[in-house]
C-alpha cells in the first residue's frame, strides 16, 4: 500500500480553503443583513468586508487565469 492522497484533497490546497471560508462568510452576512434589521454601522461594515472578499476573490481568479496554460479551457 502507498501513502497517496486521493485526488480530491490533492486539489483541495490552502487556498481552495480560504475561498470556501470567505464564500460562506459572506452567504452568512448576506442572510443575517437581510433577514435582520441591523444598525446601519453594522450593515456598512459587512457592506465593507463584502466588497473586500469580492476584490480578493477577483485577484485570486486574474492570478489563477494568468497562470493558466489554456486559458478558454480555464474559462470553461
Amino acid at each position: 500500500m502507498t501513502n497517496e492522497k486521493p485526488k480530491s484533497l490533492e486539489k483541495l490546497g490552502l487556498l481552495n480553503l480560504i475561498v470556501l471560508i470567505l464564500s460562506i462568510y459572506v452567504l452568512g452576512a448576506l442572510i443575517v443583513d437581510s433577514v435582520y434589521i441591523l444598525p446601519t454601522e453594522t450593515s456598512l461594515l459587512l457592506n465593507y468586508i463584502d466588497y473586500s472578499i469580492c476584490i480578493f476573490f477577483f485577484v485570486e481568479f486574474c492570478i489563477r487565469f494568468r497562470k493558466a496554460e489554456n486559458k478558454l479551457k480555464f474559462m470553461r
